[in-house]
């Protein structure tokens, strides 16, 4: 199971379905409060733990995410008009994290498995949530372990899952229409394949180990798409020890818009980190502070793509060859977490007085969403859906974390 680090479907038949269990209203109020300017801000509540996040959000306004119970244990939940509703578990589970959610309110993310007493090499199986019903996502090698989870769930109800066999593979596992399908891997001897994203179309584009003469392995960027795994390939150069004739540089892919374009990422000959742009099989590397790392972050339907460029650090749109930097919300660093389709950017800025608050940023102005919580240790923005309506998290004065949906009021 993976958690944002903070400081986070004709399925197989019905494995260990439950009642969705709903915990006691005074454990889950929601709190409303005035925002900054076109926006109220709503903490989501809990469930009487330390810990409540959100992993998704969708254009109804559902949020996806886990929050803790008294014990610790993380519970999945969906927040919709002020009801924060657990989702259950499976049996056999002890602790659920909601990780995605689509348009329709399906909801995938991952469970894990009571191991008894003493450390154990912990078990985590994929579910779907659908309408109250919960059901068991089977990958055709079986649950992974620890690092197992989902990477992305369309409205069509499709999805994409890692799933971590350690020490000996990881696998990309898609489900169309129900069926799970496991990626492939370029590696005939060690098969690490890592999702990264999906889009509707059902293209699936990560990154594949690639076996060196010397031994190791490095990363090739993958398209899957209708059954076939395409290497994108490497436009930069760096000898292999082994066979200074076989290329080694690696790369990844990051991400895949609506029009199939893929972001992603290589290290060139000088060493610097550099965001690339695949299309139509073509590769060309975005032409962006040229001797500096870039760290791309997301592609939208538009093409445009955020990141940042490091050394010194500065936070960026990219459009078509027009480069916005996006400032910050005072002297400080600025780092971005998404990007939404009509050119929003989110993520966290340094205030003036050093304070990390969440911001949405649009054509050219940013947007001080403030500390999220009463005596606030800092805020950050996650996503933003359609309507501009942004999840993120806050930390209050004894660090415990709260799911915060700033909801675009007006205009």
């Amino acid at each position: 199971m993976s958690r944002l680090s903070i400081l986070a479907i004709a399925v197989v038949v019905c494995c260990g379905c439950r009642d969705v269990i709903t915990p006691s209203p005074s454990s889950i109020a929601a709190d409303v409060a005035a925002g900054p300017s076109g926006y109220e801000v709503v903490d989501l509540g809990s469930f009487g733990g330390i810990s409540t996040l959100g992993a998704g959000l969708n254009d109804r306004g559902q949020v996806a995410g886990s929050a803790s119970v008294p014990s610790g244990a993380d519970h999945a939940f969906v927040w919709q008009d002020g009801v924060l509703q657990d989702l259950g578990f499976l049996d056999g589970t002890i602790a659920a994290e909601a990780e995605a959610i689509n348009a329709r309110g399906q909801i995938a993310g991952s469970m894990i498995e009571s191991c008894g007493e003493f450390a154990c090499n912990q078990v985590v199986r994929l579910f779907l949530w659908d309408s109250g019903s919960l059901r068991q996502l089977d990958p055709p090698d079986g649950p992974g372990h620890g690092g197992t989870q989902v990477v992305r769930l369309t409205d069509a109800g499709d999805l994409v899952a890692e799933v971590d066999y350690s020490p000996s593979a990881t696998r990309g596992v898609v489900w169309r229409a129900g069926v799970p399908q496991d990626l492939g891997g370029f590696s005939p001897t060690q098969i690490r394949t890592f999702p990264n994203a999906m889009n509707a179309r059902g293209q699936v584009v990560g990154a594949s180990t690639v076996d060196r003469p010397e031994g190791g392995v490095h990363l090739h960027p993958f398209l899957w798409e209708n059954g076939r795994l395409q290497d994108l390939g490497v436009p930069f150069e760096r000898p292999c020890r082994g066979d200074p004739t076989v290329n080694c540089a690696s790369a990844r892919a990051l991400g895949i818009n609506a029009r199939g374009e893929v972001l992603g990422v290589a290290v060139n000959s000088a060493g610097l980190s550099r965001a690339l742009v695949w299309q139509d099989a073509a590769v060309r590397e975005l032409d962006v502070y040229p001797d500096r790392t870039i760290l791309p972050i997301a592609i939208n339907d538009r093409g445009q793509v955020a990141g940042t460029a490091v050394f010194p650090a500065v936070a960026f749109l990219w459009d078509h060859g027009v480069v916005q930097e996006l400032g910050s919300l005072g002297e400080g660093d600025t780092q971005i977490s998404a990007l939404g389709d009509a050119g929003e950017v989110v993520g966290w800025s340094l205030t003036a007085s050093g304070e990390r608050h969440a911001f949405v940023w649009q054509d050219g102005q940013m947007t001080d969403l403030g500390p999220g919580v009463a005596d606030g240790r800092g805020s950050q923005a996650q996503v933003i859906n359609h309507r501009g309506d942004v999840l993120g998290f806050a930390l209050d004065s004894q660090f415990h974390t709260h799911a915060i949906l700033w909801r675009k009021v007006g205009g």
